[in-house]
């Protein structure tokens, strides 16, 4: 047992998980049968109704109101461009990911306080240093219980996202939430994804950070979706990709980040190797690293060179499907060669930036296009 606790914390967190499916699933079924009951009673009510003073009862203001907005609910639900459904689902999916992932053995120790906060301590920005080391102390205390807290609200974010898409509260209110945590999360759990620090890197260290792109998604997706019907996010979402991609360009080509030279990415990549992992995965990476350290020059070029392709490519429309291509491949072996995938070595808590852009770029350009078109092509049909 530990010393922060009368019992395990694997015996805790198996009790929280309990209450919380318990909760869950009596929420769920109250919910449910809930509103099945209160509509059983509402059209019983007013079959009789119609059956009392015939079947010719002219519609109630307050009903056809009711009606229209049904309606109009599901219109909006059909207009909806795929990419929206692949973004909504996919931050939900991750976060749910990213709970499971906060409940690694190693996450209920110091450990995570050395490794993860200290970590983001480092290359945290002066003005919430003392916050940052406040924060360690407060972990350092109840590591266990943090990190239950810590997994549960993401296990609720992800779950929320999940099963309630389409409630008009429960939906909003967990994007609300994903903005909120993911926020904190980014700056005292990433320390802003290496962004105001040396080394800052797309491909090395995940800058601006994964979680920052959780909180970009929600507030894509709670905006209103008749922008989305119409390819306003779709534009908004493009240009990100544009400016993170050049943003990419320009954290490798600094010279104050050092990838010009082979001592950063020995650096790195040695970081990488002594974490705990499959055996392909190390391989690759060593091999990798002495590809690396050999030409500094030639592999930094030609890295910069590929993530301003994608760039120029995204900015043109007849490209964009390219762009996905070869953003596709180039995150992949970033995602392996850069970032260790994200959740190894047992201190993982999300998976890194990688697989966000990727997600990013299935949304926006290969699914993500507007039907803008075929409904004013079908509105001038039905005019005709």
């Amino acid at each position: 047992m530990m010393s922060s606790g009368p019992i395990s914390p694997y015996h805790f967190m198996f009790n929280v998980l309990i209450v919380f499916g318990l909760v869950w699933i009596f929420s769920e079924l109250i919910f449910r049968y809930g509103a099945r009951l209160a509509m059983q009673i509402y059209n019983d009510d007013t079959a009789k109704l119609e059956e009392a003073i015939g079947s010719d009862v002219p519609e109630t203001p307050a009903a056809a109101k009711r009606r229209l907005r049904a309606e109009r609910r599901q219109q909006i639900e059909q207009s909806l461009p795929i990419g929206y459904n692949i973004l909504w689902y996919g931050v939900g999916g991750l976060w749910l990911l990213a709970g499971i992932l906060q409940a690694q053995p190693m996450m209920f120790t110091h450990s995570f306080v050395s490794g993860v906060l200290g970590s983001a301590a480092n290359v945290q920005i002066p003005a919430l240093l003392s916050w940052q080391h406040g924060l360690m102390e407060f972990w350092s205390k109840d590591p266990v219980k943090c990190n239950i807290d810590s997994l549960t609200i993401q296990l609720f974010i992800g779950a929320l996202l999940l099963v309630y898409r389409k409630n008009p509260w429960i939906g909003p209110t967990a994007l609300g939430a994903s903005i909120i945590w993911g926020t904190l999360v980014w700056a005292f759990g990433e320390g802003f994804g290496n962004t105001f620090a040396n080394g800052a890197s797309f491909i090395m260290q995940g800058t601006p950070g994964g979680v920052l792109m959780y909180v970009l998604a929600a507030v894509l997706l709670m905006l209103p979706k008749r922008w989305w019907i119409e390819g306003y996010i779709r534009t908004i979402g493009l240009w990100m990709l544009i400016s993170l991609w050049v943003l990419g360009v320009l954290w490798q080509i600094a010279p104050v980040n050092g990838y010009w030279s082979a001592a950063e990415w020995r650096s790195a990549l040695t970081s990488e190797l002594q974490m705990s992992q499959p055996h392909w995965v190390a391989s690759g990476i060593d091999s990798f690293m002495s590809v690396v350290t050999a030409h500094p020059v030639l592999v930094n070029a030609i890295a910069s060179a590929l993530m301003l392709a994608v760039a120029v490519l995204l900015y043109f429309q007849r490209t964009r499907h390219v762009a996905v291509v070869v953003s596709l491949v180039f995150l992949f072996f970033a995602w392996w060669m850069g970032q260790d995938f994200g959740v190894l070595g047992g201190l993982g808590t999300d998976v890194n930036l990688a697989p966000l852009v990727a997600l990013f770029m299935l949304s926006f350009v290969e699914f993500g296009k507007s039907r803008r078109r075929q409904r004013v092509s079908r509105l001038s049909h039905q005019q005709a």
